[in-house]
């Protein structure tokens, strides 16, 4: 009897954090026009990197948010005016990164991996054009897990809005 008590415990506290979103809920991240929804434990960690507009972590991923404003563009004599998969194209060559951008499902992206402290990740860089800016959303993971968070990466780019 005791035992039935405490495992109907432990599942009422795993059903109320889940509930709560605490297990991977969904939550809604937004830096001034961008709107982007997630799901998992994630939580702002802006501090890990000032060039950033967003940082968002959690134990199984994370997105890095970078907005570049149209006079941040005129000031190098870039074209405001540029498709989104040319903004692309000059973020990866800005970035040394070969290949080409793919478009896919309405999203324009590119994938790389780097390693970081021994773990190799791959990333995913979706690119957005804003009323003001271009946008860079960069999603990554571990690369042993990313063929299987690539639909969640998909997912969370396909819920960027802009206000």
């Amino acid at each position: 009897m005791k035992r039935i008590a405490l495992v109907m415990a432990a599942l009422m506290l795993i059903l109320s954090l889940a509930s709560c979103g605490l297990l991977g809920g969904e939550k809604t991240f937004t830096v001034d026009s961008l709107t982007i929804t997630v799901k998992g434990m994630f939580s702002e960690q802006n501090e890990l990197n000032e060039e950033y507009d967003l940082i968002l972590i959690s134990p199984k991923a994370g997105v890095m948010i970078l907005k570049e404003t149209f006079a941040e563009f005129e000031e190098v004599n870039l074209d405001t005016d540029m498709s989104v998969k040319e903004y692309a194209q000059i973020v990866m060559k800005g970035n040394q990164l070969t290949g080409a951008p793919t478009e896919e499902d309405g999203q324009t992206y590119f994938t790389y991996t780097a390693e970081s402290d021994g773990t190799e990740f791959t990333y995913m860089g979706f690119c957005f054009r804003g009323t003001d800016a271009y946008w860079l959303v960069q999603m990554y993971c571990p690369t042993e897990d990313f063929e299987t968070i690539k639909p969640d990466f998909m997912t969370w780019a396909k819920s960027v809005t802009f206000a």
